[in-house]
């Protein structure tokens, strides 16, 4: 789907805000793969180094919680800022904050426990730098209100996503 994604942005007739959403929604899907496809090992990886380490962490990673979190989440939100690109700025920006974030999370927990972890070459080397760049240009265009209002949206999925795996974790054993 990323190749695709990729080969609409390119040869699509996008303005650049476009061209940036397509590309970030294709970014989250290589990284994605990085998480769980190849190299993969992402929920052996949170379970074995993350699981129980803070509050946030206090449910261990289940298939079910990959699924609410990647596709029901993250796909969801992710596409809908792609199709509605300048006409939902705040929603841009707050998800291209938490693409930042989560790329510099693989990286930081790379580096302090000296040892790679799934998402750790994406988050790196696309999400962070291009989260960068697309959150200065979108930035440029942006109103104070969608700012303000990104904030909130970078808030809320921070908290959604130990949400969405206590959620399903709860679910599961019921």
């Amino acid at each position: 789907m990323a190749i695709g994604i990729i080969g609409y942005a390119l040869f699509g007739e996008l303005t650049e805000i476009q061209f940036l959403l397509w590309i970030h929604l294709a970014l989250l899907l290589l990284h994605q793969f990085e998480e769980y496809v190849y190299p993969g090992g992402f929920k052996r990886f949170y379970n074995e180094n993350i699981w129980r380490k803070s509050f946030l962490t206090r449910n261990p990673l289940s298939n079910s919680g990959i699924i609410l979190v990647n596709i029901g989440l993250a796909w969801t939100v992710y596409l809908y800022s792609a199709i509605t690109h300048e006409t939902q700025l705040w929603l841009a920006l707050g998800l291209l904050g938490i693409t930042i974030l989560n790329g510099l999370l693989h990286t930081i927990l790379g580096m302090v426990q000296k040892q790679y972890n799934p998402g750790f070459i994406t988050g790196l080397f696309l999400c962070i730098p291009f989260g960068m760049y697309a959150l200065i240009r979108i930035g440029q265009v942006a109103s104070m209100e969608d700012i303000r209002a990104a904030i909130t949206v970078f808030a809320m999925g921070i908290m959604l996503v130990p949400t969405f795996i206590f959620i399903s974790y709860e679910l599961k054993n019921t």
